[in-house]
């Protein structure tokens, strides 16, 4: 049986919270067996506001700002493990007529894990849309 990781990419037409992408990326860290210490293999938090765009060192320094008012944000974050690589993504982004949209995207192993952690983000936008 072929137990590559599974992708799944959803589209949200709201700005996530900071709460709920903490909820999912330790949920994520739990389902694919990652300690919060487990070091990504690849990693990128970047916020851009006002015009300018900032590169950050670490996840926290990253959740910290894309709390505030920003105009785009992406955190990618990849594990690799027993050959296979693991992702966590979120990209943020104002469009030109001041609409949020938000692209969650993960890779693991199995499409349950993956439901769940979509979980956190639609039980979110369900009761924001409701």
């Amino acid at each position: 049986m072929d137990d590559s990781p599974l992708s799944k990419a959803k589209d949200y037409s709201i700005k996530i919270p900071r709460e709920v992408i903490e909820s999912a990326l330790s949920a994520f860290m739990q389902e694919a067996g990652l300690l919060r210490t487990s070091e990504a293999l690849y990693s990128i938090q970047t916020i851009e506001t006002d015009g300018e765009s900032w590169s950050l060192p670490n996840q926290d320094t990253f959740l910290s700002e894309y709390a505030k008012d920003i105009s785009s944000a992406r955190l990618s974050l990849a594990w690799r493990t027993e050959n296979k690589e693991l992702a966590f993504a979120i990209s943020f982004r104002h469009d030109f007529s001041g609409n949020p949209s938000t692209r969650i995207q993960l890779s693991l192993v199995s499409r349950a894990a993956i439901d769940r952690i979509f979980r956190h983000f639609q039980d979110f936008y369900d009761h924001e849309v409701l």
